[in-house]
């Protein structure tokens, strides 16, 4: 448990809550066809996602990862898996994966990061005057 607290405090940024769907590509796997995510939460350093198998990504693969927007062109963001557990939480995919953003604009990120933050944020301030 030690360990797990001392990682947890050392993230750059804070985490929020975050349900969506999208898709991630192999960057360097020419001809590799996308295969379906879930993501459950993001960072501005990272994001966990979720996929159905474990064995279509290898801690250190680079990922394009792309997430459908409403009225807005789909974001699209570049990172790399740190880390991948199955079971973490199985109902959004079989397997879990850390991913660390890279060459990828702050604005970028931004355009998922800051309404699950503000979501999170709203939930807190909601919760705060019930009784």
């Amino acid at each position: 448990m030690a360990d797990e607290k001392s990682f947890i405090e050392r993230r750059a940024y804070p985490r929020y809550p975050l349900l969506t769907t999208g898709e991630a590509k192999h960057v360097a796997l020419h001809g590799s066809g996308a295969f379906r995510i879930a993501a459950s939460n993001i960072s501005m350093g990272g994001m966990v996602i979720h996929a159905e198998s474990g064995d279509i990504v290898e801690s250190s693969d680079i990922l394009k990862l792309k997430f459908p927007l409403l009225h807005e062109p789909p974001v699209e963001l570049q990172a790399r898996v740190v880390w991948k557990r199955s079971g973490l939480e199985s109902v959004l995919g079989e397997w879990a994966f850390g991913v660390l953003f890279f060459g990828t604009s702050e604005s970028e990120i931004r355009r998922l990061h800051d309404p699950a933050r503000a979501a999170f944020m709203s939930t807190l301030t909601t919760e705060s005057f019930k009784d």
